[in-house]
């Protein structure tokens, strides 16, 4: 199998060393700018399948030229890179996933349905851990009901260590953390799909273990397509962010004075967006390097054999020591090169541009996940 990984930041780099620990992996192509960021991948670009191209994508023409012959493209970049790459993979015939988590790019993405389909090309959007992974444990979890009235999922990447007052750190990138935080979130409510503001709707999550009691509430992205998916045949459908208590009502105090508008503004000399001044205070003062875990928590209300019923369960994914990977790495990066595995294996059968929940077969998928990675979901009572 022939790999484009587009960026090699936490994320892509984690995604490099997943592709290379198969040995179906015969050809791995990375496009990374930045040689920092490159320096810290020793052991991968020692790799003899591995070709390094340190150069910036400055235009479609790029793209199609650096993609060419891969069997499947991997696309590490920040959310906002996601159409235009789309879109030369397309114009490329080569199929491409992503880690996606903006609803206005993922919609974009799906209009170009009939243009990916005609190309003979599979786009899938949203591939990370949430969206991604959630998408398809929420299709799991409505198959097992005859009828399935609502499915709730929580996620979040907590630091081991929360130092004090915002209990988090930085996991992943901090644009898209921002992204989260501040744009509408999309819901399924009484059959409706809706938008919520983010950083709503607090509610208690008891996860038990040495997490106890924590908070969740919601954030924009998680839900992907879910809402639209299974409109017609779900009532109630939402996604919301685990964090420690606490965090939310300190970042509700930060939207609130501004600093999630995008807008640029001139204010005591400076002349940015208060959503840039966030995302660069946050980069600066968050911690980084903590070891994280993450949690899932999901649960399903409906009816089977006649009957009323609800199943809940849990996972954690850590840190994977043997492969230096934390534990966000883990849950954002395996979900997302198990898909490109499947584009290349063939075992995503359709085409066009189509959400994880649409194109993967769901019992294999998860069983995969749960193999490479060693995670055990549990069933909570």
């Amino acid at each position: 199998m022939r790999f484009t990984l587009l960026g090699a930041g936490k994320m892509g780099g984690a995604c490099a060393e997943y592709l290379l620990s198969w040995d179906e992996t015969t050809n791995l192509r990375i496009v990374e700018r930045d040689e920092i960021l490159l320096s810290k991948l020793e052991s991968v670009v020692s790799d003899k399948r591995v070709e390094v191209l340190n150069t910036t994508i400055i235009d479609k023409s790029d793209i199609i030229d650096i993609v060419n012959g891969s069997d499947a493209v991997i696309c590490a970049l920040p959310y906002y890179l996601n159409l235009t790459i789309t879109e030369a993979c397309i114009d490329a015939g080569v199929s491409m996933c992503d880690m996606g988590g903006n609803n206005d790019v993922v919609m974009s993405q799906l209009a170009m349905n009939d243009r990916a389909r005609e190309a003979g090309v599979i786009i899938v959007p949203d591939c990370g851990l949430a969206p991604g992974l959630s998408n398809v444990l929420v299709a799991k979890a409505i198959s097992e009901f005859d009828r399935c009235d609502e499915v709730h999922i929580r996620v979040g990447g907590l630091p081991i260590d929360p130092v004090p007052p915002f209990n988090y750190q930085i996991v992943f990138s901090v644009n898209g953390l921002v992204n989260e935080y501040v744009e509408p979130c999309k819901v399924l409510r009484g059959g409706d799909v809706c938008w919520v503001e983010a950083l709503t709707d607090i509610e208690e999550v008891r996860f038990g273990g040495d997490y106890g009691v924590l908070e969740a509430f919601n954030t924009s992205g998680g839900s992907s397509t879910l809402p639209e998916t299974y409109q017609g045949c779900v009532r109630e459908i939402d996604y919301k962010t685990l964090r420690y208590r606490g965090h939310c009502k300190l970042m509700q105090g930060l939207k609130y004075l501004g600093l999630g508008e995008d807008r640029v503004i001139g204010l005591s000399g400076l002349n940015s967006s208060p959503r840039r001044v966030l995302s660069a205070l946050l980069e600066h003062y968050l911690p980084k390097d903590g070891d994280d875990v993450v949690l899932v928590y999901w649960w399903a209300r409906g009816e089977s054999g006649g009957e009323s019923c609800e199943f809940r369960y849990k996972f954690i994914i850590e840190p994977d020591e043997d492969m230096g990977l934390s534990a966000m790495m883990v849950g954002t990066s395996l979900p997302t090169v198990l898909v490109a595995k499947f584009i290349a294996e063939g075992k995503v059968v359709d085409k066009g541009v189509l959400t994880p929940e649409r194109a993967l077969p769901v019992d294999d998928y998860i069983s995969a996940f749960l193999s490479e990675s060693c995670v055990e979901i549990e069933e909570v009572q």
